[in-house]
Order: structure tokens, then C-alpha cells, then sequence
């Protein structure tokens, strides 16, 4: 687990909510570190599925950001057992992918994904996806 928050004050990081980004493309979670950077969180990363499911067991996020296609377990599959599994079920996922197919929307929503944004992104469509579901 890598803790991207940029703090060092762990008091302030417990009371802020947790951003999980899940994705084996350093660019991208550059990209969405860069973008996510001003806003009230605390962001978390994984580089895979089986990664994100034992960081989303132990600092239950609020928000899930999963990439589809990954190493190991795909998003997909990853969707699926944190849906299922009662310590993370209730986090916000949004599949974050190039897969922009009427049938890979299908399947996120068919496993659990509250959200789909197709990559590349804009980031205030991220910002306000994740805006709208912490309230800020």
C-alpha cells in the first residue's frame, strides 16, 4: 500500500476520507493524483486487483478508483469481491478504463461499479464523480 495523501499528520489523515486508486499504469495514477491533489482526502494506491482488495479491508475507502484491464485479477473481478465482501461493500467504485464498449458498461454495472469513466478522462468529470459522492 502506498499512502499518496502527501501529509505527515497522521490525527488530520484518520478523519479525512479515503480514495483508493487502483492501477498498474504509474502515468495514470500520476494523472489522477495531479488531478485529485487540492481536494479533502486521503489518497491510497494499488498496482492490482488482489493488491486493492487486502488495502480496502484494512483503510476501508469511501471512494474506489479501478482500472479494468490489470495483472492478476482483472477489474472486473476485483469489483465483484470487494462488492461482496461486507468490510468494503459499501465503497463508491468507479471503473476507471480505455474499454469504452456498451458491453464493458454492462458488466461494471452487472458486478457492482456505482460509476464508469472512460480513459482518457477529463478531470473535472473525476473530480466531479468523486465531488458529488463525498460532498465536496
Amino acid at each position: 500500500m502506498t499512502d499518496r495523501s502527501g501529509t505527515n499528520d497522521s490525527k488530520d489523515d484518520a478523519a479525512r476520507p479515503v480514495i483508493l486508486v487502483v492501477d498498474d499504469d504509474e502515468s495514470i495514477v500520476e494523472l489522477i493524483l495531479a488531478t485529485l491533489r487540492s481536494a479533502p482526502h486521503r489518497i491510497v494506491t494499488a498496482s492490482d486487483g488482489a493488491e486493492a482488495v487486502q488495502i480496502a479491508r484494512e483503510v476501508h475507502p469511501a471512494v474506489i478508483l479501478l482500472d479494468v484491464a490489470m495483472p492478476g485479477i482483472s477489474g472486473f473481478e476485483t469489483c465483484q469481491r470487494l462488492k461482496a465482501d461486507p468490510t468494503t461493500r459499501d465503497a463508491f467504485i468507479v471503473m476507471l478504463t480505455a474499454r469504452s464498449q456498451p458491453e464493458d458498461r454492462a458488466r461494471a454495472i452487472e458486478v457492482g461499479a456505482n460509476g464508469y469513466i472512460s480513459k482518457p478522462f477529463r478531470p473535472s468529470e473525476l473530480l466531479a464523480t468523486i465531488g458529488k459522492q463525498l460532498g465536496w
